[in-house]
């Protein structure tokens, strides 16, 4: 057993001091080593309220790091091929189509950054909506979406749709507090404006999961390759920042589609699940020979083995999205997590459950709620407590640099 100081400095010279008694949780430092500094994410105060895109930014920030400014070219380049040849310029018709407007428009890029905190995914597209020869920088659509698995918590960023952008000088994060963010990045509610993130609401389309997978997208991702689980934690209302409640998901019981996929019971989901499996088509349906019309399941197949696989399933799922309130569909909002994520607040005399809305008092009160391998994360003020870590634990606070040194 090792027993260290944990020694916190806030901003405005506020400190806090903890005795942490560990039980093999935290790697001992010895007595001859020098203090060890970790610059960690600032942290918005629980009492915040999430009524701006700044105020969002920075809630999403306190659980999921802060995304860094960027530069759409520097993504990878999505391709638009027909027959397999690479193409310039605008087709009417191609392999793979952009899914969103179903266009053939080349030029668009995608970008996953890593955040400050690890195992969060975050996905950037700069999308084109036509020709831009003279300028390579100019795109019509930055969204991004950043998901955290551990929770299911999924935040929204979003330029105006179909504005052209030009960033040749880079794009500034949606966290960032600047001039230059407000021009690129709407509000979450802008009663001055045409469109905004909570009438654009993201969660139509991804109602069942915070990343869509396609075949244009799936060009410059490896899906089997992300280690992705399609039935992971999912909360895409984060803030409740959606004016409409999450969309429930459904999962009927020995469905051939559902036994690898979540389906989203909503218009859009609905839309997508039939450009995957060629509704209404009378061709083919190999998926790789005709990717604009099947694109689901992902290996090759004869259109009647196809029929013989799938039909039964399908038309379960079409009877789901007329009624998904039968017992068949298996219908609910996907589950989520936030009980991993524990805040405290030393100022807080009212309810304490550890929410960010209602944050524990005491360290120690964290220590006991949070489920292994969950996070706390302490807001600004002054802790002097004994701690005992028989769990493993991540300590982050609000903001400012942490300094952990032997007795």
């Amino acid at each position: 057993m090792k027993t260290l100081k944990f020694r916190y400095i806030a901003l405005g010279s506020v400190l806090i001091e903890l005795v942490l008694i560990c039980y093999g949780t935290l790697q001992p430092i010895q007595a001859n080593q020098s203090d060890q500094q970790l610059q960690l994410p600032m942290y918005s105060p629980a009492s915040v309220q999430v009524d701006s895109r700044l105020a969002y930014a920075n809630m999403c920030a306190a659980e999921m790091g802060v995304i860094p400014a960027f530069k759409c070219t520097d993504g990878q380049q999505i391709p638009i091929t027909v027959g397999g040849v690479n193409q310039t310029s605008t087709t009417t018709d191609c392999d793979k189509p952009v899914q969103l407007e179903h266009n053939c428009v080349p030029g668009s890029r995608l970008l996953r950054p890593q955040t400050t905190v690890a195992g969060v995914k975050v996905a950037i597209i700069c999308r084109k909506y036509y020709d831009t020869p003279q300028n390579l920088n100019e795109f019509h659509d930055i969204a991004i979406v950043q998901h955290n698995p551990a929770t299911g918590n999924t935040c929204w960023f979003q330029t105006p749709p179909g504005t052209p952008q030009d960033t040749t000088g880079g794009v500034p994060s949606p966290m960032e507090d600047s001039h230059a963010a407000t021009h690129y990045w709407l509000e979450l509610h802008d009663v001055n404006s045409d469109t905004d993130v909570s009438r654009i609401n993201c969660q139509r389309c991804h109602a069942a999961d915070p990343f869509i997978w396609t075949p244009w997208i799936g060009q410059v991702v490896d899906v089997n390759n992300t280690n992705w689980n399609p039935k992971g934690k999912y909360a895409s209302n984060f803030q409740h920042i959606f004016d409409e409640s999450q969309p429930l998901a459904m999962s009927p019981t020995g469905n051939s589609c559902s036994n690898c996929h979540r389906i989203g019971v909503t218009t859009d989901s609905q839309i997508f699940l039939k450009r995957a499996i060629a509704w209404n088509t009378a061709v083919e349906l190999d998926p790789r020979h005709s990717p604009v019309k099947a694109w689901m399941p992902p290996y090759d197949t004869t259109e009647s083995s196809w029929h013989s696989l799938f039909d039964v399933s399908v038309a379960q799922l079409m009877r789901c999205f007329d009624d998904p309130t039968q017992s068949e569909c298996n219908a609910s909002i996907p589950s989520s997590d936030n009980a991993a994520l524990i805040y405290v607040n030393q100022g807080n005399t009212g309810v304490q459950d550890g929410s960010i809305a209602h944050p524990f008092k005491t360290i120690a009160a964290a220590v006991a709620a949070v489920t292994p391998g969950g996070t706390i994360v302490i807001q600004s003020g002054s802790y002097v407590e004994p701690v005992l870590i028989s769990k493993h634990v991540a300590f982050r606070n609000q903001n400012g640099t942490v300094i952990i040194k032997a007795p």
